[in-house]
């Protein structure tokens, strides 16, 4: 493995991860879920978190929704930051796949809450994979080599974060040395699916240099297929 091409979902103009809009959360599951199922060997997430987060300015109540939160969750884990004179303060709980739909239940719940730096209440999801042939649907080849560049990206991911401001955070990372007929057909097939508009400006083709060094070049991938 020398060469390989990557995807990083994180403009930083909509804020760190790509902009989902006001689309229905459930609607954005399915297609994460359908996007998943057609290029990928998982479909069951990884960590599926459900965050609180307390009103920074007071203007709502910590204390009857995280009560509220508790009788449905249990005990959450709780975590808190300064900001100078600020202190944001926030409760997390691990939720079984099999209360997906109670996580977005909740979210529909406290969804009009006043608007906070933070949430006030986020449904988060992450994945790790790798992509799969779309005839066969057997794992592509070599995606086990390609590197670890980031330890906060594993190769592949998508970090799915639902509430008032809907986002999806992506790594891929494809066995890919080149934009041949395969991987532009394969590309075409991926963009026509993704649950996200991707950014032409995030693709890199990385090769490994003579002392071993991994270097990255910008690629343009959709206006190139």
């Amino acid at each position: 493995m020398d060469t390989f091409i990557t995807y990083e979902g994180l403009p930083v103009n909509s804020g760190g991860a790509h902009s989902l809009g006001i689309k229905p959360f459930e609607e954005i599951y399915s297609d994460t879920l359908r996007f998943l199922d057609n290029f990928t060997n998982a479909v069951k997430p990884k960590e599926l978190n459900l965050t609180f987060y307390s009103s920074q300015n007071g203007s709502y109540q910590t204390l009857p929704i995280l009560l509220d939160l508790i009788k449905q969750f249990g005990i959450p884990s709780f975590k808190s930051w300064n900001f100078g004179t600020t202190k944001q303060r926030f409760y997390t709980w691990k939720i079984k796949q099999s209360s997906t739909k109670k996580g977005f239940q909740t979210l529909s719940k406290y969804a009009d809450l006043p608007q906070n730096e933070y949430g006030p209440v986020v449904f988060s999801l992450k994945w790790q994979f790798q992509f799969i042939d779309l005839h066969s649907k057997s794992i592509l080849k070599n995606q086990q080599k390609i590197p670890i560049l980031d330890s906060r990206h594993q190769n592949s991911q998508i970090y799915l974060r639902l509430g008032q401001k809907s986002t999806i955070s992506v790594w891929f990372a494809f066995p890919f040395s080149s934009l041949d007929e395969y991987t532009s057909n394969y590309f075409k097939a991926l963009l026509d699916n993704l649950p996200f508009n991707p950014s032409k400006k995030h693709w890199r083709i990385w090769r490994k240099s003579k002392n071993g060094n991994w270097i990255p070049k910008v690629i343009d991938v959709i206006d190139n297929l």
